[in-house]
């Protein structure tokens, strides 16, 4: 496909979303030449919002067109000069669509049915319908956090602003047949439940030969939240009145269900995920910045939808495939899935490769051990250790903005790494190596690994111990050495690049090249993934 335009609805939908761009970060493809984030919130200071907003800024920023200089990852990787690129982030991600029209612009629900242009002698037939579809406490409930669970609000509000907005109305026009519409949104909430059928049935009415390929995950429940307020403080809005309660969840997924299953049987492509055995309880928090909850694996299964969408057949299907998760990363309470869990072999590399990437940068055995020895991969190309220390330093960027990409998405890979696998945070947890730095070197990285065998993914070969001059000892299986620096040499070799003309300031981005060739290298024979 050509444009895949993903809607992230609501909270849950840019959760999933931080997930998809870590992803496409580690360097996983798309079948589409180009993604188009779209955001549907109405809650301007959900921290979901903002913190995927600047994930995006990680991976987007030009230099050549934003006023900081910071580069980020996608250009990084694809501006070296070389006729190269690496495999990091290099799926082409637009700049976010925001379709969020801010709650407390709007007013309330009455004062938009009163906006409606409406002649007076129709006015009583108005209220009469207004006052039998709503509540008092619904038409004056405050909007500046969403919808919290009240989809019948939500659906009202959406289809009247957001939707009529001038970017969707530019989104609507230009989508094509050979584009991919595909929205995330949970159906226990308020904002998702309600955005996710006015977005499917919108692209649907358009003439057969221009509509999109459709598709959808539904987040099921997947979490629980506590009735106590983690910030003590009093709430925006009044969480008793408006049913923000996790013992609805059920009850509320059951209802849109049943409602999708009558008016969204011509989409094409239907997801579900969820969580109804190891649900985590998160601190409750109605909307705005305090709303921090956890990385959860369901989040990562749901972004896996996504991916496997984009490579969907372009015929459009006669009814709509209904799909269950495509990731397989299960497990009972208090275990730990791993690399070995993920059926995805593209996703499996890539996340396996971008954290022996990070640790290339951070631990002393690896990068800086080969400026310290000089070594050609790094000297030729003129790659200092002010460099390196910018990639591992905040405090050291403004002498290298080129290093900003890998220092904002380290710290915001650790943070999701270490939410995935924290048994004190979620329930079901996910892993693929050791989060400690310490200890790993150039000869047992690839043992770090979290699998199925004491190696981790290391390929195993059998050599002898023991014995006198070569004579008696044992047979003994171990880990294959990863050989890192061997593929370091070969990749470095391979670009032929001329040392007299390679500049400083292209330096970060032809490594990543290097490190990009020598893992696939190393991934390929000596590992087994």
């Amino acid at each position: 496909m050509n444009n895949l335009y993903v809607f992230a609805i609501g909270g849950s939908g840019e959760r999933v979303m931080k997930s998809l761009v870590m992803m496409l970060a580690s360097g996983v493809s798309i079948g589409a030449k180009r993604l188009i984030p779209v955001f549907v919130d109405n809650d301007v200071q959900s921290e979901a919002l903002t913190s995927c907003q600047a994930l995006i800024s990680y991976y987007n920023s030009n230099p050549k067109t934003n006023k900081t200089g910071n580069v980020g990852l996608h250009f990084l990787c694809n501006n070296s000069g070389l006729n190269a690129t690496a495999s990091f982030a290099h799926v082409d991600i637009s700049e976010p669509i925001l379709l969020n029209v801010a709650g407390n612009q709007i007013g309330t629900l009455d004062s938009i049915i009163g906006q409606l242009n409406i002649k007076d002698p129709a006015q009583d037939s108005l209220d009469e319908e207004k006052n039998l579809l709503f509540t008092k406490d619904d038409l004056n409930m405050p909007l500046n956090v969403g919808f919290v669970g009240n989809p019948n609000i939500g659906s009202v509000v959406l289809n009247s602003l957001s939707l009529n907005s001038t970017d969707f109305q530019a989104i609507y026009q230009n989508v094509g047949i050979n584009d991919g519409v595909f929205v995330i949104g949970s159906l226990f909430g308020g904002t998702g439940a309600a955005g996710f059928p006015l977005i499917i049935n919108k692209f649907k009415a358009l003439p057969q030969n221009a509509c999109p390929l459709l598709g959808g995950v539904a987040v099921l429940p997947y979490f629980n939240v506590s009735t106590a307020n983690s910030s003590g403080q009093q709430p925006p809005i009044n969480t008793q009145k408006y049913n923000v309660d996790s013992g609805t969840f059920s009850s509320k997924t059951r209802a849109a269900l049943m409602y999708y299953d009558e008016y969204m049987r011509n989409m094409d492509y239907m997801y579900y995920v969820g969580d109804n055995k190891f649900r985590s309880t998160y601190s409750s928090s109605v909307g705005g910045s305090g709303q921090k909850n956890p990385y959860n694996v369901i989040e990562l299964m749901a972004a896996e939808s996504v991916l496997n969408f984009s490579f969907a057949d372009s015929n459009k299907p006669n009814n709509v495939v209904y799909k269950m998760p495509v990731g397989d990363f299960n497990g009972t309470e208090g275990t730990l899935a791993n690399v070995s869990s993920i059926r995805n072999k593209d996703l499996k590399k890539a996340l396996v490769k971008f954290q022996i990437m990070k640790y290339m940068f951070e631990s002393p055995d690896f990068l800086k051990w080969g400026i310290d020895q000089k070594h050609e991969y790094v000297v030729d190309i003129k790659f200092t250790d002010q460099m390196l220390s910018a990639a591992n330093d905040d405090n050291r960027l403004n002498n290298y903005p080129q290093a900003w990409c890998l220092r904002k998405f380290f710290d915001a890979w650790n943070t999701w790494m270490s939410d995935l696998g924290n048994a004190r945070k979620v329930k079901r947890q996910f892993a693929i190596s050791s989060n400690v730095a310490k200890g790993v070197t150039r000869d047992n990285i690839s043992e770090k690994f979290f699998a199925d065998n004491k190696y981790g993914i290391a390929k195993t070969e059998t050599h002898k111990e023991g014995g006198f001059f070569g004579v008696g000892g044992k047979q003994v299986v171990g880990a294959k050495s990863p050989e890192i620096e061997d593929a370091m040499l070969e990749a470095y070799r391979s670009l032929k690049i001329d040392k007299a003309t390679a500049a400083s300031s292209t330096a970060l981005s032809t490594l990543m090249i290097i490190i990009s060739k020598a893992l696939d290298n190393v991934l390929n024979n000596n590992c087994d993934l």
